[in-house]
């Protein structure tokens, strides 16, 4: 049995509902918080107590919810029937969603003697970072979201999710529901009919190509620079772009878009908006912990 999650119970339906571990202390909220306002029309429901979405992975797909447990420290996954292998998978990419890997404690203790972030830190000290449950799904997000507001990025992936994801059946899911666009369809779409400019429809056609020929590329990497480097690499794909991929995708905790509007706000404390080079020198302190210190800011402006 996979280390980081405790069996749970079967469902009379067939489904199942299994426990995450995490570290205390976690704080539920900030990211639910942070989930809600993205959360895609048709592919997600996200309120204060639960996360739902459609999914396929492996011969499995369906609606999995994840919700906070009952229990101490855990988080509960209620997912479809499937193989082990399949489990193990989906496990791990809610577990990567929800930070549930992450030790707090060595980040609170570097971040809260950060003259800039003492006094948000204490409020969340359990902060986590969103993740991805799928990398290549966070990169489209991302190259969505560019340079405009989140309602408005959120509007654009429902109707790509509308226009190009696969429906489950309402057998498979108990209500209406779509896939995430798979990159093979991707590749070769007309975005612009949805309302993209032509420069992101060729941005998310080339991260399509990519994950096609390098999917590890959209994954948890050991080598993150290098990671961020190859994103650059493709055409559409900028600094804010690959750093924001490289937070939520790859699970780097230095990831930190510095030229993000939101953050260059926070830490002006409302005077005169720093550059996103003086961000980018102002956060080599809280280096390695920079995705952290981010996820702090922009809650510190809700």
């Amino acid at each position: 049995m996979n280390q980081n999650r405790r069996q749970g119970s079967k469902k009379a339906s067939g489904s199942r509902t299994i426990q995450i571990p995490v570290r205390p202390p976690y704080d539920w909220n900030p990211i639910i918080r942070f989930l809600q306002p993205r959360a895609i029309p048709g592919l997600e429901t996200v309120n204060s107590q639960s996360y739902k979405r459609a999914f396929r992975i492996g011969s499995t797909r369906g609606l999995l919810e994840v919700r906070p447990s009952v229990e101490e420290h855990c988080l509960d996954l209620t997912l479809p029937p499937g193989p082990r292998s399949d489990l193990d998978r989906i496990t791990a990419s809610v577990a990567r969603l929800f930070d549930c890997n992450a030790d707090p404690m060595p980040i609170y203790g570097h971040l809260s003697r950060q003259t800039l972030l003492t006094s948000i830190v204490a409020l969340d000290p359990g902060i986590r970072v969103p993740g991805a449950f799928d990398g290549f799904e966070i990169a489209v997000r991302a190259v969505l979201g560019q340079q405009i507001t989140v309602r408005a990025a959120t509007t654009m992936s429902g109707r790509l999710v509308a226009c190009y994801g696969s429906p489950l059946e309402e057998s498979e899911s108990g209500e209406i529901a779509r896939l995430f666009p798979a990159s093979e369809v991707l590749v070769r779409a007309d975005l612009t009919r949805i309302g993209l400019t032509r420069a992101k429809a060729r941005a998310i056609a080339g991260l399509a190509e990519a994950h096609l020929s390098e999917p590890a590329l959209f994954e948890p990497s050991s080598d993150p620079a290098a990671s961020i480097a190859r994103l650059m690499e493709i055409p559409g794909v900028g600094q804010w772009t690959a750093q924001y991929i490289a937070m939520r995708a790859l699970k780097h905790p230095d990831g930190f878009p510095a030229s993000d509007l939101g953050l260059r706000r926070a830490v002006s404390g409302g005077g005169n908006l720093v550059s996103s080079e003086e961000l980018e020198e102002q956060s080599s302190a809280w280096r390695p912990w920079r995705a952290y210190a981010a996820m702090h800011l922009w809650a510190s402006l809700v």
